[in-house]
């Protein structure tokens, strides 16, 4: 699954999704309550019968549904492929980037909000042809030609209010209550179509003509095939909602092809109604629709007209019923994928936190409170300018169209199989269709004979211009360095600004001229006259063309600013570069001291103890403490090998995964048990605790053996005292095929600072590693954290400074296997392990002598060393070397205790360099400030070769580098 442009990990944010609710039937009736609203009762009147007629209908209405149909498998394609929420702003933004993400969320919100708009103020005309002026009472004023009554808003107002109360108050009531209006349109219109074909008289003669006139029929057909996108729109607006799903995502396609054959079914059958039953006085449909602009009240809606005829009052009873029911669901169902855009939107910081904010249910309440907010004031503008954003509402789902279709291609092409020729196609056909669909609308009476008016072009270079603006706010605001990677949408939004603005000022003057001729037209026409209109005209003109001057400067404005912008952002990220590059040398340069460290700790102990068994033991029992410590040894060598390598294979994603039927509680509490034994920590408890009943997974047991060890060992390694508890638990998803495992270690050790936070997942770093050397490349984080996003999860990490932390590996998607478990292929006991750290054993009660001989003058030695297995290796070679008396210190401080409440002096000092408490070089000074030790011989024993340069600045004597040998030894110890 394809999780985005970046890793999941540490402070991955994650999408805010309520509880799944949605089922099959009702995303069904999602789907087809947002396609079939209003206008499917309108349009064959005022459209489609006079633009092709019923045979152009239908076929372009089919052709149209083809389209529709190919772009369903496209979302199908996304919605299986990309996890997330979002629709087509999700898909866009994953595969292309916020660039291109944020153009198709400003535009679908323009669509949506278009679309519920529209059919909250039809209710408007709704009434007038029904009951007449009933409404009408209250204030009254005229905006754009169209009658504002009080009376008729109030209704609007309900209607908006209504709707988004029901999407507040619960989800689950409102797919209920909006599964049912959708169920009442379709038998609505079924049971008027049946009536009216039983009463049809005259057969297909009867129905004729099949087209219009004044055109080809293929061009008529054009005309309603590039109607599709509006007739449709709002199909795929259930895909906003797919974290919601109660069943599988792969059962998308089958549900939208089932919405988009009802809508077009429900568009057809209100086509043909009045084909089938016109009133009485006409000799045939045709003569009917072209007396429409002369008729009024019910008249002049044709599919009422005809229902009435079919069926009397009840018809139209029951075709209001359908329309009413039509409004409804598509109010419903814009509110349900506004909100849940505006929450994606949200959680990308796109837009501010609060639209996303959620109740406990899971509905984005703030989001939806913001949509009845927008809506509200809408109804007092009447129903003549809200028709200008209707009319973009084409537009916009055309952009979100083909911008599926080609993260459609993109994905194909990322396919490392190639991805299927079907498709390829479909992306293809989708793209091809987006831009046709664009250029139809935009292109004013071009073939299709449709266009948008005047005012939606100066609408559309508005809404452009704002979100240029709003853009910027997210630009300059962005501290992901997410946007400003793809100046092509700049441009091509300046490209549809100037487009626009230029067909706003061709219709403006066009309509200034229109209406200086027609104030002529009947009149004595003077000389003064004309120069009046002319200079009217003009002066139109100006104002006009100083306000589209206006916008292309303002527009060409703020993309200079956000070049500019761009371009101070690209100088300070080369600043960045360069001191990351620099911080990435300093921090290679530590993995290689580090790694140089880890691997001849291990060396220094096989090499050690290899001499010790050729020179021989006396105790069987010390020859066999040899062999353990070499056999050791060599695992932690391998366990270092291992780590660098598969780090390498992960940034590289070349990291292999064999799933297996694991039975994973089981894995774990081997693995705790294995680990508990081997590292014997009497003041720490290791415990492991499976929450509920655990299926058998399909996952890879070595790769979570490997996460696990890496963090247990890390836990283990900063916790002095209390407890180390690993926790698993899988929680299944709600269609049951797959779930979540999660996988916690918490610890009560040392915790991380705030700081350390941010840096402790990079690799090559270990927090505290001045201080003390805790063993490891300082890259056992990070693969975790690369190797948990590989397998589709996350790793996270919550942690109180002083207190302890606790790591959460969360694994997505993982299948539950019916098979039984296999058998598994590894031994239980740890990988790689090493004999306990001493850096939390009891303490001391002093010096641990070994007796030399009679008569012998012993040597005094004191060995500091924060790993038991280094001071182990040296004081068994100095015991072979002669009868020297060895003390041993877990650290530095420990040592200068023992250094300075001896009775009897010291005759030599050997120390690490780097341990917990005090390290080496905190010794030294301390033994050089002290009177009566700063004679002393001190050394240093270190894995460090850049120490070799600088040990005696320190204040040390000499240097034993690791790993040690018998001859190393000898010869500086004299």
């Amino acid at each position: 699954m394809i999780n985005g442009n970046s890793d999941a990990g540490i402070g991955e944010k994650k999408n805010v999704s309520g509880s799944a609710y949605l089922s099959p039937l009702g995303v069904i009736a999602l789907s087809f309550g947002y396609a079939v609203g209003w206008g499917s009762f309108v349009m064959p009147g005022a459209m489609f019968l006079p633009k092709a007629g019923p045979a152009g209908t239908i076929i372009g209405l089919l052709i149209g549904t083809a389209a529709m149909i190919v772009l369903a498998f496209n979302y199908h394609k996304m919605i299986s492929s990309v996890q997330g929420s979002g629709g087509a702003y999700g898909y866009v933004t994953k595969m292309f980037g916020y660039n291109h993400g944020f153009l198709v969320g400003w535009f679908l919100f323009l669509t949506y909000i278009s679309v519920l708009l529209a059919n909250a103020t039809a209710l408007v005309l709704l009434v007038r042809y029904l009951f007449g002026n009933s409404l009408q009472f209250g204030f009254h004023y005229t905006l754009v030609g169209f009658d504002v009554h009080f009376g008729e808003v109030l209704l609007c107002l309900g209607m908006i209010v209504f709707c988004g109360s029901v999407c507040l108050l619960s989800k689950r009531f409102a797919i209920r209550i909006h599964t049912f209006f959708a169920f009442m349109l379709i038998a609505g219109v079924l049971v008027c179509f049946i009536a009216a074909l039983c009463g049809h008289r005259g057969g297909t003669a009867a129905m004729a003509p099949a087209f219009s006139t004044g055109a080809p029929a293929w061009l008529q057909i054009l005309r309603i095939f590039a109607m599709a996108p509006w007739a449709f729109v709002g199909f795929e607006a259930v895909v906003q909602s797919s974290s919601e799903f109660r069943f599988p995502v792969k059962r998308t396609f089958s549900l939208l092809l089932t919405a988009i054959l009802l809508s077009a079914l429900v568009y057809i059958l209100l086509a043909l109604l009045p084909v089938l039953a016109f009133p009485e006085g006409f000799s045939n449909w045709k003569e009917y629709i072209d007396m429409l602009p002369r008729l009024k009240g019910i008249d002049a809606m044709p599919v009422f007209t005809a229902a009435q005829k079919a069926l009397g009052p009840v018809g139209v009873a029951v075709i209001g019923g359908s329309m009413l029911s039509a409004q409804l669901t598509a109010l419903f169902a814009t509110y349900i994928a506004l909100s849940r855009l505006l929450r994606a939107m949200s959680d990308d910081e796109m837009l501010p936190k609060w639209f996303g904010r959620c109740n406990a249910e899971g509905t984005p309440v703030n989001a939806i409170l913001c949509v009845m907010g927008i809506s509200l004031p809408v109804p007092f503008l009447g129903r003549t300018v809200i028709g200008w954003p209707v009319d973009l509402s084409n537009f916009g789902a055309a952009i979100a169209y083909g911008y599926t279709s080609a993260a459609v291609l993109a994905l194909v092409r990322k396919d490392p199989s190639g991805g299927r020729a079907a498709e390829k196609a479909a992306g293809f056909f989708g793209l091809t269709m987006a831009v046709i669909f664009s250029l139809l609308m935009m292109v004013p009476n071009y073939l299709s004979g449709s266009s948008l008016s005047t005012e939606s072009y100066l609408l559309l270079v508005l809404w452009c211009f704002v979100g240029f603006v709003l853009y910027r706010r997210d630009f300059i605001q962005d501290s992901h360095n997410r946007f400003g990677h793809a100046i092509v949408v700049w441009i091509a939004v300046l490209i549809v600004i100037f487009f626009s603005s230029l067909m706003w000022f061709r219709l403006a003057v066009c309509d200034s001229a229109e209406n200086a001729f027609q104030d002529l037209v009947g009149k004595t026409v003077t000389r003064e006259a004309a120069r009046s209109s002319i200079s009217h005209v003009n002066g139109d003109m100006l104002f006009k063309s100083m306000v589209e001057l206006g916008i292309l400067i303002a527009s060409l404005s703020i993309i200079l600013n956000l070049i500019s912008i761009l371009h101070r952002r690209e100088d300070s990220l080369i600043v960045e570069k360069l001191k990351a590059e620099e911080s990435a040398n300093r921090s290679k340069s530590y993995f290689f001291s580090t790694i140089s460290h880890d691997i001849r700790t291990p060396l220094n102990a096989i090499i050690g103890y290899s001499q010790m068994l050729k020179m021989g033991f006396k105790l069987e029992e010390d020859r066999e403490q040899a062999l353990n410590s070499i056999i050791s040894s060599g695992k932690s060598l391998i366990r270092l090998i291992n780590d660098a390598i598969d780090f390498a294979k992960l940034e590289d994603g070349q990291l292999v995964f064999e799933r297996k039927p694991t039975d994973c509680a089981g894995l774990l509490r081997k693995f705790v048990d294995a680990f508990r034994r081997a590292r014997q920590l009497p003041s720490v408890e290791i415990r492991y605790r499976a929450e509920g009943r655990m299926p058998t997974l399909l996952i890879d047991p070595k790769r979570v053996r490997q996460i696990l060890f890496n963090l247990l060992d890390n836990a283990a390694k900063f916790t002095r005292q209390g407890f180390v508890e690993v926790r698993a638990s899988f929680e299944r998803a709600p269609e049951g095929g797959t779930g979540t495992l999660r996988l916690e270690v918490e610890d009560t050790g040392c915790g991380i600072s705030e700081q350390d936070l941010k840096r402790i997942t990079s690799p090559y770093v270990q927090v505290d590693a001045k201080q003390a050397r805790h063993g490891g490349t300082g890259i056992g984080l990070s693969i975790c954290l690369k190797m948990a996003a590989a397998m589709g999860g996350a790793l996270s990490i919550a942690s109180t400074f002083g207190k302890g932390s606790t790591f959460t590996v969360t694994i997505n998607n993982v299948e539950i296997s019916d098979a039984s478990p296999v058998e598994d292929d590894e031994p239980p006991a740890i990988p790689n392990a090493v004999p306990a750290d001493i850096s939390r054993p009891e303490p001391a009660a002093g010096p641990t002598p070994e007796t030399p001989p009679e008569n012998a003058a012993p040597k005094r030695i004191l060995i500091a060393d924060d790993q038991k297995l280094n001071l182990m290796v040296l004081k068994t070679m100095l015991k072979k070397l002669g009868p020297f008396e060895v003390v041993m210190a877990k650290d530095g401080r420990e040592a200068l205790d023992i250094l300075t409440s001896s009775d009897t002096p010291f005759d030599l000092v050997l120390t690490d360099m780097w341990m917990p408490v005090m390290d080496g070089e905190g010794l030294v000074h301390a033994i050089r400030a002290d009177g009566k030790l700063a004679a002393m011989p001190v050394h240093v024993v270190t894995a460090d070769t850049e120490m070799q340069g600088k040990y005696g600045e320190i204040g040390f004597n000499a240097i034993l580098l690791k790993p040690v040998t018998v001859e190393k030894l000898r010869e500086i110890i004299g």
